[in-house]
């Protein structure tokens, strides 16, 4: 007869000590390994196994295969888990800081809430991920496709998304100070109550995005695109950058242009 399994993860990981945490009918747990393998065993609610039947193993490792896996609060610090697939996977509140995770397929995680400091998600499939509250502090985003993710109340203070996909994001009252966004696609993205201070933010797209109280202190807007804004109102400028920045009345900034759009 075959029976039901609730939703488990166990997690092992070496020079780690025993530690344990549960909600409910998910669980996680940390505790050590005889080889260099950190191992989560997870099964998706609903599935079902004959009697005996092991659950899929999850090997934390490069390439690692755990669509869907239940890692919360897992501390998978320093981590190897470049191309990895953790498609659906939830990661909230997860310590991912320092962990290497280029080419790794993230689509539709959950990643809320979740330590990602110093992290490496170059070429990362990141579609549809939620990002809200995250502490992503000097991570490398490059080119990534973040269009319409909630990384609202985040930290991603010195983090690099040049060149990503940001368009329709909600970016609400994050920390942004000193990211290197040039050239980034912030369309429609809604950036009310975020700090933007010392941002590089040269030749990126910010047509209709939103600002409410966005502050752009000493921040490089040089050749940005930011028609359909009302950043005449709703932006705090000084020290900000506007060389050839193209503003919603159509005007392109002279060069030299500082705090205000010259002609």
């Amino acid at each position: 007869m075959r029976r039901s399994r609730m939703l488990a993860v166990g997690l092992v990981v070496v020079g780690l000590g025993l530690a344990a945490c549960s909600n409910g009918a998910e669980s996680a747990s940390l505790g050590f390994a005889d080889d260099a393998s950190a191992v989560a065993s997870s099964a998706a609610a609903g599935d079902s196994t004959a009697p005996g039947d092991k659950a899929a193993a999850c090997v934390v490792a490069p390439k690692a295969q755990c669509p869907g896996a239940n890692l919360e609060f897992a501390n998978l610090a320093g981590q190897d888990l470049s191309g990895a697939d953790l498609s659906g996977a939830n990661l909230s509140r997860a310590d991912l800081s320092g962990a290497n995770l280029a080419g790794a397929k993230l689509a539709g995680a959950d990643l809320s809430g979740s330590t990602l400091s110093r992290v490496d998600l170059t070429g990362a499939d990141m579609a549809g991920v939620n990002l809200a509250g995250v502490m992503m502090m000097d991570a490398q985003l490059p080119a990534v496709n973040l269009a319409g993710v909630d990384m609202s109340g985040s930290n991603i203070e010195g983090s690099n998304l040049a060149g990503s996909d940001l368009s329709g994001a909600n970016i609400e009252r994050t920390v942004a100070t000193g990211v290197l966004m040039s050239k980034a696609n912030l369309s429609k993205a809604d950036l009310t109550y975020s700090v933007f201070n010392k941002a590089d933010l040269s030749g990126a797209n910010l047509t209709d995005a939103t600002f409410n109280a966005t502050r752009f202190s000493d921040a490089d807007l040089s050749d940005s695109v930011l028609t359909g804004t009302d950043v005449i109102h709703n932006a705090m400028m000084r020290g900000t950058k506007l060389s050839g920045a193209t503003f919603p009345n159509g005007r392109v900034c002279a060069q030299g242009s500082v705090d205000d759009c010259l002609k």
